[in-house]
């Protein structure tokens, strides 16, 4: 068994660059989209209540998104334009799938 950690370098390295590129929601679709992540069952409170994941904050390991969420950072998720929620609660607003699967 592997500790996972390239996996999750390239999922780190992956949403810095759509940071970078400005590959982001307008405001409004970013509210839109915390809103329903915030009523979701799979909302997690990670560190207190700072940091929100869906679902356990992804560590690499495999992991069915239906059941126990991506484990994503729910507010870096929402920012960016082209993601989707993994439960189908919201969709990317691009028609093309996103660039890395392995983050949904």
């Amino acid at each position: 068994m592997t500790c996972g950690c390239l996996q999750l370098a390239k999922a780190g390295v992956g949403v810095g660059v759509k940071i970078v590129a400005a590959d982001r929601a307008s405001k409004a679709e970013r509210r839109r989209r915390l809103a329903i992540c915030l009523t979701c069952k799979l909302c997690t409170y990670n560190l207190g209540q700072y940091v929100l994941t869906c679902g356990r904050l992804f560590d690499g390991s495999p992991r069915d998104e239906q059941a126990d969420g991506c484990g994503c950072v729910i507010m870096i998720k929402a920012a960016l334009s082209d993601e989707r929620c993994p439960r189908g609660c919201w969709e990317s607003r691009q028609s093309s799938p996103p660039l890395n699967n392995s983050l949904q």
